[in-house]
């Protein structure tokens, strides 16, 4: 692992099984419990750390396509409840953290159109896959360029 940077409150597993770092990846707070693990409780990495992009380059990756999900910046005129608000903010907070991380970290950013979809709605699955894909094959010369310098 380089030590050119230490990564604060980071703990490496290794030889862990699948379906625990699955189950532990999926504990959205308020939506799934948190996984118990090792005396730990774990939740969503995107709890910490949205784009993990830092801590795949420590680790030694060579080249890194990150994926940003998470909100898009695209303004929200229909808040009604305080916690609506909270949320936004958080939201607010999250992107400028990822945004940052994409940029120092990753070599290529994708980040499909998210802003019109509720995750809620697992019918609207294949629309996020589509997108996913419109995003991926828009910076696939990107790709290439950094791939194969």
């Amino acid at each position: 692992m380089p030590a050119s940077r230490k990564i604060l409150n980071a703990k490496y597993l290794h030889n862990t099984r699948l379906v625990d770092a699955v189950r532990a990846s999926i504990a959205i707070p308020g939506v799934f419990y948190p996984k118990k693990y090792k005396g730990m409780t774990l939740v969503d990495g995107a709890v910490k750390n949205n784009l993990p992009s830092d801590i795949l380059r420590h680790m030694g990756a060579e080249y890194i396509i990150g994926v940003d999900l998470g909100y898009d910046g695209t303004p929200n005129y229909q808040l009604n409840t305080i916690g609506e608000i909270l949320m936004q903010c958080i939201d607010i907070m999250n992107r400028e953290v990822t945004l940052l991380k994409g940029e120092q970290y990753s070599d290529v950013v994708i980040r499909p159109i998210t802003a019109n979809i509720s995750s809620k709605e697992k019918r609207r699955i294949a629309i996020y896959i589509e997108r996913g894909e419109i995003a991926a094959k828009a910076k696939i010369n990107e790709i290439n360029n950094q791939v194969f310098l």
